[in-house]
């Protein structure tokens, strides 16, 4: 799997400044009644890069017999365990 171009860089946000008309109340009296602000863009290289991570991770999950359902198992402690004496 080729990682190379993924980097901090890669997930920084862009900054947007705000400008004038985009007050709180403006956003509070907003039609949608929801504000856009919240919602990440993601854009199509990153879709891209996801897809392409996926793919050979499923493979080489799907490679190895039980990886699957245990990566989907819970990890809980019981009364008594001890963390610290667990080896994995």
């Amino acid at each position: 799997m080729d990682v190379s171009g993924i980097d901090d860089n890669f997930f920084a946000r862009e900054v947007v400044k705000k400008t004038a008309e985009e007050s709180e109340e403006s956003k509070f009296f907003a039609a949608s009644g929801e504000s856009t602000d919240n919602q990440p863009v993601v854009s199509a290289a990153r879709k891209e890069a996801q897809v392409k991570v996926d793919s050979a991770l499923q493979a080489n999950i799907d490679a190895v017999e039980l990886l699957k359902s245990y990566l989907q198992s819970r990890f809980t402690l019981r009364k008594g365990d001890k963390p610290h004496l667990m080896k994995f």
